[in-house]
């Protein structure tokens, strides 16, 4: 929904679009202490640029979720 809602802002003025991605990561399934966390959160958040930006790639069972766009 995050990206969603952000996709559908207003556009700025220059005429460019709104976008985001973004990388989750889930306790205790990616790691039991912060620094584990956001190191799974991080290299999901660049999976999610490079696969076409204005991506969200979360944990699913198994594999990797990629939703967006």
């Amino acid at each position: 929904r995050i990206r969603a809602n952000v996709q559908s802002l207003p556009a700025p003025p220059n005429g460019s679009t709104l976008t985001v991605s973004i990388g989750a990561a889930l306790y205790p399934m990616d790691g039991d202490a912060a620094e584990a966390l956001f190191h799974a959160a991080d290299e999901r958040l660049y999976a999610a640029k490079h696969a076409g930006r204005n991506r969200v790639i979360v944990p699913a069972t198994g594999a990797l979720q990629v939703l967006g766009s």
